[in-house]
């Protein structure tokens, strides 16, 4: 006689599962680091932990350029801080570019000039932030979904700003950290749109090192 397993029995089950799974991938939120915009020019130490040479950054899709502004993977992850603000990526698909994802594979486990090791922390200027013009007229980038080596490991919310914000992963990498030949992936899930184009941007988005 097969038996019926009690109603509250099954919604037990069900919650148990959901804690389950964010647990597996928590949300992060990121944090506001400076007081004022991009494009400013007042930095103060918002790029002195990136470390750019440890990682190759690659994307699923790049605008096409145009009258010579190119709008490549590079352009987030420059060693040159002088221009970040002054070229983006944008993903160059149709739409919001959801689903389009940054690639790091890391190359370097060591920043050039210091033994600083990669950490659990990134560095991120959403949008396109040459000028407050360029940034409203963009899309910026709402949610990512992170993976490492293509497993879903958490969910990283980011403020609609063009100041420099920072994001930790906290113990999701800090308990074991990135080796050579490691890859990270974001994926665009959700964006906040630009008042002109639907075309996502972002500034500037390295992982940093520390001592």
């Amino acid at each position: 006689m097969t038996k019926t397993i009690p109603v509250f029995i099954i919604i037990l089950m069900l919650v148990f599962d959901s804690l389950y799974a964010f647990q597996k991938e928590p949300l992060i939120r990121s944090k506001v680091y400076a007081d004022y915009p991009a494009w400013s020019n007042d930095y103060d130490g918002e790029f002195e932990n990136a470390c750019p040479n440890t990682c190759k950054i690659s994307t699923t899709s790049t605008l096409k350029a145009n009258k010579g502004i190119t709008y490549e993977a590079k352009n987030m992850y420059q060693s040159n801080f002088d221009n970040t603000i002054n070229t983006a990526w944008v993903e160059g698909v149709d739409g919001s570019g959801i689903g389009e994802k940054i690639r790091f594979k890391v190359v370097e486990i060591y920043a050039d000039y210091e033994r600083w090791r990669l950490s659990a922390a990134v560095t991120f200027i959403n949008g396109y932030a040459k000028n407050e013009k360029t940034w409203k007229a963009n899309n910026r980038v709402k949610k990512l979904k992170m993976y490492r080596n293509g497993k879903s490991i958490a969910e990283i919310y980011l403020e609609d700003t063009p100041n420099v914000q920072t994001f930790s992963l906290g113990k999701i990498l800090y308990d074991n950290l990135l080796e050579v030949d490691e890859v990270i992936e974001f994926e665009i899930i959700e964006v906040y749109k630009g008042d002109i184009y639907d075309d996502t941007a972002i500034t500037f988005f390295s992982l940093t090192c520390s001592p």
